[in-house]
């Protein structure tokens, strides 16, 4: 099957999509937000940035060599997007302090690692060798969009509105995301789908 005509495939790109866009503000809006309106120091902001890459670096490989074993890809996506909006709802509680900006952080990045090895599993499952590349090109695409289209917008509504506003939006765009993605499982589940069983080679 074309990956261009695989309707369940195009309804995860979009999933996938909507999840960076708001994944994206981490890296972006956030550090901005923790400058202008927590007035953190930059030395902190770059401490709660680095507590990201120390967990992944530390936790990541063991976790999925442990998860990947129970063949419920779609069902850690769902875990792992909603753990990120909730990361979310907890910037837009007002003067936040530097133990909930780092629970936030801790937070995302446990999404990000729940989140991302499986979605990339999950496309890779569903191809063949004469189709990996559209599949393959697909998902590229999607998370090259967000990286645009996320931290462009985010900025956008923070200038135009509030940080505040953005951090409930793109939480809520992330547990809407998370229920169309525990759908998606409940549907493969239903008819006995097991993309899932698949190891996974290539984390990222």
């Amino acid at each position: 099957m074309s990956a261009y005509k695989d309707r369940t495939y195009l309804l995860f790109i979009l999933l996938v999509t909507l999840f960076a866009s708001c994944f994206f503000q981490l890296f972006t809006n956030m550090p901005v937000y923790f400058k202008k309106e927590l007035h953190f120091s930059e030395s902190f902001i770059g401490l709660l940035l680095a507590v990201n890459g120390l967990i992944i670096a530390i936790i990541e490989m063991v976790l999925i060599y442990k998860l990947e074993r129970k063949g419920k890809n779609v069902f850690f996506i769902t875990l792992g997007v909603a753990a990120v909006g909730l990361s979310f709802f907890l910037l837009g509680i007002p003067a936040i302090g530097a133990t909930t900006a780092l629970v936030v952080i801790v937070l995302v990045t446990f999404g990000e690692i729940l989140s991302m090895p499986f979605m990339n599993s999950y496309w890779i499952s569903r191809t063949q060798h004469g189709n990996r590349g559209q599949y393959a090109a697909l998902y590229t695409m999607a998370w090259s969009a967000a990286q645009t289209l996320g931290p462009m917008t985010g900025a956008q509504i923070a200038d135009h509105v509030s940080f505040r506003w953005l951090w409930w939006i793109v939480g809520s765009l992330c547990i809407l995301t998370s229920c169309s993605f525990y759908r998606l499982y409940r549907k493969h589940k239903k008819n006995k789908i097991a993309p899932d069983e698949i190891t996974i080679g290539i984390i990222r």
